[in-house]
């Protein structure tokens, strides 16, 4: 253990079923942006993975993963709120084995399949868009500062990945 906070905090979550590993890494911190990685900790495959964040102060997007293996994950870049200085990220995990008590919604923006209805497990982040930790307590060449990192749309063969905006 280095010290420094988590990188994300765990602020709501609607079902039972919990996560064996944080699903969340922050890539690096942008101040007005935070760029995170999401993870798949919970079991070999799950059947749905929803990730829904602020890509702007007024726009929500949502992408979505299916059949998605142990430890696959996806980076994306999220906007800070001005006033506190975190993003608000929602995870959303959807998969047959899960808890029958796991009756969380996919969100709004997000397409469902419609004949799926799966136990759904909602779990919403804090992740700070400052780095939290001084730079001396992280590892040589693990420092999370400002990057000119792009959000990465790209999924492993197999996986499919979709867009999803507000209507």
């Amino acid at each position: 253990d280095d010290g420094c906070p988590p990188d994300a905090v765990l602020v709501h979550v609607t079902g039972h079923t919990p996560y064996p590993q944080l699903p969340i890494e922050v890539v690096s911190y942008g101040g007005s942006t935070v760029t995170f990685k999401v993870k798949q900790t919970w079991m070999e495959t799950v059947g749905y993975i929803y990730t829904s964040y602020k890509s702007d102060p007024f726009t929500t997007e949502c992408f979505a993963m299916e059949q998605v293996e142990k430890y696959n994950e996806e980076e994306y870049t999220a906007t800070c709120m001005h006033s506190a200085h975190v993003a608000l990220v929602q995870v959303v995990v959807v998969d047959p084995n899960f808890s029958e008590l796991d009756d969380a919604a996919v969100p709004l923006c997000c397409e469902k399949p419609t004949n799926v209805n799966y136990p759904t497990v909602s779990y919403t982040f804090e992740i700070k868009c400052d780095d939290p930790c001084p730079t001396t307590a992280r590892a040589l060449g693990e420092t999370k500062t400002a990057t000119e990192a792009d959000s990465k749309t790209t999924a492993e063969d197999g996986d499919e990945k979709h867009h999803c905006k507000p209507s």
